[in-house]
């Protein structure tokens, strides 16, 4: 049973295919979440979801997709989500992912995973939500953090909330050293 694990949310873009190197990097980052004994979740879908969730459970792990009711007549959860939650509305998957994650990892993506990071970094900021391993794995994001600094009330204190990493291994030496006691 999957309860008695940490679970890691991995949020990314929906576009990237098998054969890029985006989709290569959250296969490797799926996993390594399985390998370390976690599990992996998601929102179920194609992109970085897919990539993962294939990793995961490539990996012998478990991949939850957290779907949503209102994209099922035209999307299905992709082949390698071991389980599906479906959700009503936007919020109550984004409320399950803040109730299930233990921890999270952004990778490079496009409305959705700013959504997504936006909602986390908010719930932490304000104490809405305790601290957890918070990661954005990629080169992309040092300039992109940056220029949100730059451009919007952004304190210094604020992007201390998060972890910047260039590697999924990195991410997972992150995860294992804040997660091994949950184990």
């Amino acid at each position: 049973m999957w309860n008695s694990k940490p679970v890691v949310a991995v949020f990314g873009s929906s576009q990237v295919v098998d054969g890029d190197a985006e989709y290569e990097e959250a296969r490797l980052l799926g996993q390594l979440i399985a390998q370390a004994g976690f599990v992996l979740c998601n929102g179920g879908y194609t992109g970085v979801m897919e990539a993962s969730a294939r990793g995961a459970s490539e990996a012998g792990g478990a991949a939850i997709g957290l779907t949503l009711a209102l994209l099922s007549a035209r999307e299905t959860a992709n082949p390698f989500v071991t389980q599906e939650i479906r959700n009503p509305t936007l919020f109550e998957r984004m409320a399950n992912f803040v109730g299930l994650a233990d921890a999270f990892v952004v990778l490079r993506g496009g409305v959705g995973t700013l959504a997504e990071f936006s909602t986390i970094w908010n719930l932490v900021q304000t104490g809405g939500l305790d601290r957890k391993p918070f990661i954005f794995v990629g080169r992309c994001w040092p300039k992109i953090m940056e220029n949100l600094r730059q451009n919007m009330e952004i304190r210094d204190k604020d992007l201390k909330l998060f972890l910047v990493v260039s590697t999924p291994h990195e991410a997972i030496d992150i995860l294992k050293n804040h997660l091994r006691k949950k184990r």
